[in-house]
């Protein structure tokens, strides 16, 4: 039933967890694939390890390392089954993870879907921690009103079902991810229907993929229940955006802000205007005045400058223009103020 697909790039460290609570799961109606990324450590000894124990497992080597959004489609290709998991190496799923998945996907049907449930955070010692930007329900997203009675009633915990019109509208106005990258569950008809991840995208291909698949499925569900473990370390995706300033992030959200085709537009119901009034309220100004509100003035005033490279008019036509060049003229009194004007961009 399920295809638990698993890219991996060195990480030897995590990779034999990650299997082993796929291993684990209460659901064995799954197979797992893995797409190794030219790994220069131990990785493809310890998959190797797991065959010889005669586990459901395949794997391909890549013959050089095809980067981190090539490799997943390189891990989607191998999936067999109807419904794909994309699960990080360095991730965990929960025991019941694909019996709470399978029960659901027997209530709303067999029909192309994609859905998540919520996820908990875990340090490299697989020990409970927290995050303030993983792990918890977006509710300019997933709105209380979202929540299908029935559904719930069936699954004992709340279920959000809501169009993928209106989701991918939301989505949109907030530059927002509707689903977390491990705990997707999508068929393989609508991955196949969009063309998989595709390789545009350097740090957050999931996002990409997410509001394409938004274009392919009717609606898109939110299991309120932690299902999944997405693990926080030096390494993993969110320390390697920080770490690179944020700009791989912001060429991303710009790429996005300029390919919304005419369908995404259509189901959507907005603009071209309105896509890229959207990339500079949340990627330039909400963003850059969060890293000044931060002490990062220099990363701050490159995002400004990002901004007025890419659409010009409406960043400096737009009401909080001269608010963000004064913050920034300021220097530390700008920073110490920014705490005030942020909330401006939280409503």
């Amino acid at each position: 039933m399920f295809s638990i697909c698993i890219p991996n790039y060195n990480y030897e460290k995590y990779l034999g967890r990650t299997i082993q609570s796929v291993l684990s799961q209460t659901e064995q109606d799954f197979e797992i694939v893995i797409a190794d990324n030219k790994s220069t450590d131990s990785s493809v000894a310890i998959v190797e390890d797991f065959i010889k124990q005669g586990k459901n497992l395949r794997y391909v080597i890549n013959s050089c390392n095809v980067g981190f959004a090539g490799n997943l489609d390189r891990a989607g290709a191998l999936a067999k089954e109807p419904y794909c998991i994309m699960l990080s190496s360095d991730d965990l799923m929960r025991s019941n993870a694909l019996a709470e998945y399978k029960k659901f996907i027997q209530l709303i049907g067999n029909k192309p879907v994609a859905f998540s449930s919520r996820i908990g955070i875990i340090d490299p010692d697989d020990k409970p921690t927290t995050s303030t930007t993983h792990g918890g329900r977006n509710a300019n997203l997933w709105k209380e009103s979202d929540i299908d009675q029935s559904l719930t009633a069936a699954m004992g915990y709340k279920i959000y079902k809501i169009s993928a019109d209106e989701m991918l509208k939301r989505c949109i106005l907030y530059s927002a991810n509707p689903l977390d990258f491990l705990a997707t569950c999508f068929s393989r008809e609508a991955y196949e229907g969009v063309g998989g991840y595709g390789s545009s995208r350097i740090i957050n291909p999931d996002k990409w993929f997410h509001l394409k698949l938004l274009a392919e499925v009717e609606y898109v569900y939110l299991l309120d229940v932690k299902l999944f473990d997405y693990r926080i370390h030096p390494n993993n995706q969110t320390a390697q955006q920080a770490s690179s300033g944020h700009l791989k992030y912001m060429v991303d959200e710009y790429r996005t802000s300029m390919e919304i085709d005419a369908r995404m537009l259509q189901k959507s119901g907005l603009t071209t205007t309105q896509v890229q009034e959207a990339f500079v309220k949340n990627t330039i100004f909400k963003h850059g005045i969060g890293e000044l509100s931060k002490g990062f003035w220099l990363k701050s005033l490159r995002i400004l400058f990002m901004g007025l490279a890419t659409y010009p008019s409406k960043v400096a036509f737009n009401k909080y223009f001269i608010v963000y060049v004064l913050l920034l003229l300021l220097g530390p009194v700008g920073i110490a103020i920014t705490n005030l004007v942020r909330g401006q961009y939280k409503k």
